[in-house]
């Protein structure tokens, strides 16, 4: 049986003494198993560092309704900017969607420059629906005051099979003119 080439002997010990335990083959033979989970590892950071804040709200109509009796549903979806905090003044993506059951009704997109923002609804008719977005005072109760950065109108065409955004209403407009709401 040729000798194991992988072990040697130290020179101080004797010809009797046992071989060494740990393999030979410097750096590379000992950080053979690492390169898997090292990959792994890189993988994860890339793929934290491009992430972005997603959030969102759902109103229903009529006002109250429990979403499956709902005759219509809006859903406001807010993406914040890659690798900053939704909080940050930055430029959000807000995609508004309304509608019956499965049906899309109307479906927009829209760019804010905001910070922490949400949403809110004005809603007491079918065919009249106004969708308000502001930033929260950041040391107040969301239900305190509050900046209003956009305010978008639809309505319903008349044989119902869709919504349009519309102008806003006199009040309305009278009311972002002063400087909120």
């Amino acid at each position: 049986m040729p000798p194991n080439m992988r072990v040697q002997r130290t020179r101080s010990a004797s010809l009797r003494s046992p071989l060494t335990r740990g393999p030979l083959g410097g750096w590379i033979n000992s950080t053979r198993g690492l390169g898997l989970p090292a990959l792994l590892s890189i993988l994860v950071l890339c793929a934290a560092g491009c992430t972005h804040t997603e959030t969102g709200a759902t109103f229903y109509f009529p006002p109250g309704a429990e979403p499956a009796q709902a005759k219509y549903r809006l859903s406001v979806a807010f993406a914040g900017a890659s690798r900053r905090a939704f909080v940050d003044r930055t430029k959000k993506e807000v995609a508004v969607t309304i509608r019956a059951g499965d049906t899309v009704l109307l479906s927009r997109q829209y760019t804010v420059v905001a910070g922490d923002l949400d949403a809110g609804v004005t809603w007491e008719r079918e065919d009249d629906l106004t969708v308000f977005f502001f930033e929260p005072s950041v040391y107040a109760p969301r239900s305190a005051a509050r900046t209003e950065m956009l305010r978008l109108h639809f309505t319903k065409e008349p044989n119902g099979s869709r919504f349009l955004e519309a102008a806003l209403p006199l009040a309305d407009l009278a009311r972002v003119k002063v400087g909120g709401s």
